[in-house]
């Protein structure tokens, strides 16, 4: 599902391949769609960004979705809103069949301050890893809406 960069792709390289996945991302019709997840770094799910300092090394669960036949798989992030959405809905009532937990987070998250997460927040916004996407989503955790964060253009942080 992803590719590692171990060629040392170009920047120029890594733009075209996700510009790639986020067309393909368009075709993607949710009722037939496939979907699946494995564990990858969170700010670089496809595994193509070598630039990215040792810092942002974080693993996690990322979920990607593909078209039937399709051997380009889209990571979820990469996905029009209502297409991930459904892809979301569908997942959830496939997990929930199985018995198992249908949240989107890590099952299992890690305990973390309020101000940890400000903390690095920060740090990845001034390094220019993170941006503001300009959507907003009601936090069930929190009560009150929030900022929508999204990895940034790799061609930015090299200007």
């Amino acid at each position: 599902m992803t590719v590692a960069n171990d060629t040392k792709m170009t920047m120029e390289e890594v733009q075209e391949w996700l510009a790639i996945r986020k067309e393909a991302g368009l075709q993607i019709d949710p009722e037939s769609a496939e979907v699946d997840w494995i564990f990858a770094r969170t700010l670089d799910p496809y595994g193509v960004r070598a630039d990215l300092p040792k810092e942002c090394d974080q693993v996690g669960r990322e979920y990607s979705g593909r078209s039937p036949g399709s051997d380009v798989w889209v990571w979820f992030g990469d996905l029009p809103e209502a297409t991930r959405d459904a892809l979301w809905e569908k997942h959830r009532k496939i997990v929930n069949q199985l018995g198992g937990n249908s949240e989107r987070a890590n099952p299992m998250p890690m305990p973390v301050s309020e101000e940890d997460v400000k903390e690095a927040r920060e740090s990845l916004t001034r390094a220019g890893l993170i941006v503001d996407s300009g959507r907003r989503r009601f936090s069930e955790r929190t009560g009150r809406w929030e900022i929508v964060w999204v990895v940034a253009d790799p061609g930015t942080m090299l200007q």
